[in-house]
């Protein structure tokens, strides 16, 4: 009488196990990587809305008579200038008279790289009474 074995895995069968395994593997690398990509992108964002809050509250404490629009100038994540120091770009633009009689209107936008050579943009506009 001749008895095999019948326990165990064929060659054919580990190679797929591990085929699909490798597949999966790399599905989850790349989800990974979108993942992380995004999360950058959400930084950047977040930092381009401070240096906006942080220009609008700047020109807040500023006497009205006194708000005047600025060229777009580089800034770096803390706000501060340079030329070519920072992957922001921030300006200031002024409507007088923007909703009717004694008012001013000003808007803070800050230009930034999405990282994939893309650029995005934050504003933020706010309106002041002026006596």
């Amino acid at each position: 009488m001749n008895k095999q074995s019948t326990s165990g895995f064929t060659l054919i069968e580990l190679t797929v196990a591990v085929a699909l395994f490798a597949l999966g593997a790399v599905a989850a690398a790349g989800g990974i990587a979108i993942v992380m990509s995004s999360d950058t992108g959400a930084k950047e964002q977040a930092h381009a809305v401070a240096l906006a809050v942080q220009k609008i509250e700047e020109l807040k404490g500023l006497p009205p008579a006194s708000i005047q629009a600025e060229a777009a100038e580089d800034v770096t994540a803390l706000g501060q200038g340079g030329k070519g120091k920072g992957k922001y770009k921030r300006k200031v633009e002024v409507v007088n008279e923007a909703e009717g009689k004694n008012t001013k209107a000003f808007t803070v936008s800050v230009d930034y790289s999405t990282g994939r050579g893309g650029m995005k943009t934050v504003k933020i506009y706010t309106l002041t009474y002026v006596n």
